[in-house]
């Protein structure tokens, strides 16, 4: 069976979050098809009105009003996630994975990645997000599900394409890894090839704000498109935010394995 996997990044100066949703390539094509729809619904009720059309989904802009959004109100924003939101309601056994990294805590556990912190992030979460896939469908083996699983990554396309690429092949060439053989391939793509980035995209901005609401230790509630996505039957899966005690355990874990693999 072939699952395709799309991530994407969403990150500001206080969070990095790298998200994942996983579905079977088969549901994939209904689910662009039914994207595209929404997107080519709402535009011609913008050149109705004699108002500007949008090129896709940009969630960050989206849910700022920026962009191509500029223009909008927040009912019309609010109308249009839910009109999106809804697409996801439509197909099962979609699975979400999203890790994220506080920066500032981040940087103090591994100085060494002060100057290049983005490559280390994208790094480090990609092989959080392998681990948590595999391990997912480790599950479903020992529940009696014995069909081959092949998993093609699909990220949207970045200036850190090489470190995806080499984060990647590290996790497969990884002997101790269990689930590596899962992995066939990791691709970067743009949006606009490819629809489900868009949907990648929704995911990783909504995992982020809801880690830096945590974080920051605020007392405002999880934004309702979040508290939506994660209701919905046909979404499984977890997220995981990353604090200090976890990050200094996860270095003398890494600093452990060197020693007994000098």
């Amino acid at each position: 069976m072939l699952i395709k996997g799309y991530i994407d990044e969403s990150y500001n100066k206080r969070m990095f979050t790298l998200s994942a949703i996983l579905a079977s390539g088969h549901n994939w094509a209904w689910f662009e098809s039914d994207w595209k729809k929404r997107i080519v619904a709402k535009n011609k009720e913008l050149k109705k009105r004699g108002r500007p059309q949008i090129s896709r989904f940009h969630a960050s802009d989206c849910s700022n009003l920026k962009g191509e959004f500029k223009e909008w109100t927040m009912d019309e924003q609010v109308r249009f996630m839910q009109d999106l939101i809804g697409v996801f309601r439509k197909y099962k056994y979609m699975i979400i994975a999203a890790y994220s990294l506080p920066l500032d805590v981040f940087i103090t556990v591994f100085p060494e990645c002060e100057k290049k912190v983005l490559p280390c992030c994208y790094s480090t979460l990609l092989k959080f997000l392998m681990a948590e896939i595999a391990a997912g469908y480790e599950k479903a083996k020992s529940r009696g599900d014995v069909r081959p699983v092949y998993i093609a990554l699909i990220h949207d396309r970045t200036r850190y394409d090489t470190v995806l690429l080499r984060a990647f092949n590290q996790m497969v060439n990884n002997q101790g890894f269990e689930g590596r053989e899962y992995f066939s391939a990791i691709t970067p793509l743009a949006w606009e090839e490819c629809i489900p980035l868009q949907a990648a995209d929704l995911l990783a901005y909504e995992h982020m704000k809801d880690a830096d609401r945590i974080d920051s230790g605020s007392p405002r509630q999880q934004r309702k498109s979040l508290t939506a996505l994660l209701n919905l039957p046909s979404l499984g899966g977890r997220t995981l935010r990353f604090d200090e005690p976890s990050l200094r355990q996860w270095r003398l874990s890494l600093e452990s394995r060197n020693q007994n693999n000098p």
